[in-house]
């Protein structure tokens, strides 16, 4: 009965002990990890790993790998961690990877916590301790200099990159006693889900056979992966396209709502890189090549996207009815957007390239050869978009206005970044660059307020006076108060230039509106008049000379 009593009380004591313990973590939960010297780091990171082990052996195995995750503090471990060097979207897999194959090493090789200075051995040094090596390793702890964490001793850089060769060396080694033991295979296989898990484990043996550092399954599923995302990015693409083309005139709506399709495309990249990352969990070289593939595709689908972007919204402005689709304000809003989406996509590219770990310096040094290189090879190109913009603010003609240009004549059909295109009266079609196109001088029929017209009726030399006056007085009655006269513009009609054969009568009038057919209906109604008059008056013409019609316009 005493040492039944004996038994309750001691254990009774265990109980109070282990509630205050507990009591105590819990409240302190957010104490930082103590890292005030290799000693201090070196046992709190074995702790904290030892800790997640037995989380890990203690929860049921029906439980999701993810939701065991979460019960484990990775981010106390990874504090232990200089992960500085690591690329920020990085730090957590790369992190985890480096604590569980440093944990393997450590529960493999001969060390002691006698060997790691302490804090108060630090206190004793003439100068702060910035490094330190456990003996006869390449394990290494190095002093934090700036930042939050300024003065903690934490594994290195180096360190941290070279986990994973280090346990390499060392993996065929005997665990030591009390090690937290295939802590590594489990954090390499384990799936992330429970639905794959359940269904890795119904699969043979050899599914779980390793290729390197992967296991056959992982390697299926990252083919099956990879495979359904391209499909995916395939199909966005294409029903981007079709969406357009069918919302392009009729459908404006449906015109911008197809850039949700280069959006949902963007997103596959990263979508792959956090399954095959979170749920198939690969680690290495394999899971490095898959993240900076996966990176640069999300980049260029970026880039994709806000272009889109820029040409759906100028598609919609355009489509506004104040806008002419052919106009040169139509023209400038296109080739405005073009550059603003092309600095916009250069701008995401660097800076989200920065953040995935791709240098900005590389990047600036590579855009600065490649910059140089195109702007050598397409100098004339350049000096054509220059000369487009120099047109669109400049704006001295507009689609569908006729102009005179080099001696070519014709109505303007497109207006393009590089050249203008000019249908000329015969019906060819020229293109002229908009380098030159800027610099010539440009006559804009076009824009004609009326049409003048000149004529020259000869008369004879010896022609009576009172005839010559009753041809001045015909032709005054004519076009008084004539078909498109405009305000104050009378005709002038006066004897011109005596030449050695004739007498010119001229006749100046103008036509509003500046409609050359219905100008040269009213021009053949005048001649006919004319005729009619002349002869039944008996006023002759000046022969062999014929009349001599001429328009300025």
């Amino acid at each position: 009965m005493r040492i039944y009593q004996t038994f309750i009380g001691t254990f009774s004591l265990l109980l109070f002990f282990t509630s205050v313990v507990l009591a105590a973590d819990r409240e302190h939960p957010l104490e930082p990890v103590d890292l005030s010297s290799p000693k201090a780091t070196l046992s709190s990171f074995v702790e904290l790993c030892n800790d997640a082990h037995k989380v890990i052996l203690d929860t049921n195995p029906a439980v999701a790998r993810r939701d065991l995750d979460a019960k484990i503090d990775a981010g106390r471990i990874l504090r232990c961690l200089d992960l500085s060097q690591v690329p920020e979207f990085r730090q957590v897999t790369a992190g985890k990877e480096a604590a569980v194959c440093l944990k393997e090493v450590l529960d493999r090789i001969d060390w002691s916590y006698r060997d790691a200075p302490d804090a108060d051995d630090i206190a004793d040094m003439e100068e702060p301790l910035i490094y330190w090596t456990i003996p006869h390793t390449s394990i290494s702890f190095s002093r934090v200099i700036e930042g939050s964490r300024a003065g903690s001793y934490v594994f290195s850089s180096e360190t941290v990159d070279g986990a994973n060769k280090y346990y390499k060396k060392i993996k065929d080694l005997p665990y030591k006693k009390g090690s937290t033991e295939n802590f590594l295979e489990w954090y390499l296989s384990e799936p992330g889900s429970l639905w794959l898990s359940s269904l890795v484990k119904k699969l043979p043996n050899f599914v779980r056979m390793r290729i390197g550092a992967t296991a056959v399954w992982q390697w299926t599923a990252i083919l099956l992966v990879l495979l359904l995302a391209a499909a995916l990015m395939i199909m966005s693409y294409r029903s981007a396209r079709v969406l357009m083309k069918r919302g392009a005139e009729k459908h404006p709506f449906l015109y911008g709502m197809s850039i949700v399709f280069p959006i949902f495309a963007m997103l596959v990249p990263l979508w792959v890189r956090m399954f095959i990352a979170e749920e198939i969990r690969i680690v290495g070289g394999m899971l490095a090549i898959i993240t900076f593939t996966s990176n640069i595709i999300f980049l260029c689908a970026l880039v994709v996207m806000i272009l889109g972007l820029g040409t759906r919204a100028t598609g919609i402005i355009i489509a506004s009815p104040n806008i002419q689709p052919e106009g040169i304000d139509a023209q400038f809003i296109r080739l405005l957007a073009r550059i603003l989406s092309i600095v916009a996509a250069i701008i995401a590219f660097i800076e989200v390239g920065k953040y995935l770990g791709i240098p900005l310096t590389t990047l600036l040094a590579g855009a600065g050869v490649g910059g140089v290189a195109v702007a050598l090879a397409a100098q004339d190109t350049l000096k054509n978009v220059f000369g487009s913009i120099m047109i669109f603010l400049d704006k001295p003609y507009r689609i569908g206005e006729r102009i005179n240009v080099q001696g070519y004549d014709g109505v303007v059909e497109e207006i393009g970044l590089r050249s203008t295109r000019i249908r000329m009266l015969t019906g060819h079609l020229t293109t002229i660059p908009n380098e030159k196109m800027a610099q010539c001088d440009i006559e804009n029929i076009g824009r004609r307020p009326h049409i003048r017209r000149v004529m020259d009726i000869p008369l004879p030399l010896n022609i009576a006076p009172d005839k010559a006056r009753r041809a001045s007085e015909i032709c005054e009655d004519i076009l008084k108060d004539h078909e498109g006269q405009e305000g104050d513009r009378v005709p002038r009609i006066f004897l011109g230039e005596i030449k050695r054969d004739c007498m010119n009568l001229r006749i100046m009038y103008w036509y509003h509106p500046p409609l050359y057919w219905e100008f040269a209906a009213f021009g053949q109604k005048v001649n006919q008049k004319i005729i009619e008059r002349f002869e039944a008056e008996g006023i002759p013409f000046a022969l062999p000379t014929t009349l001599s019609l001429s328009a300025q316009e």
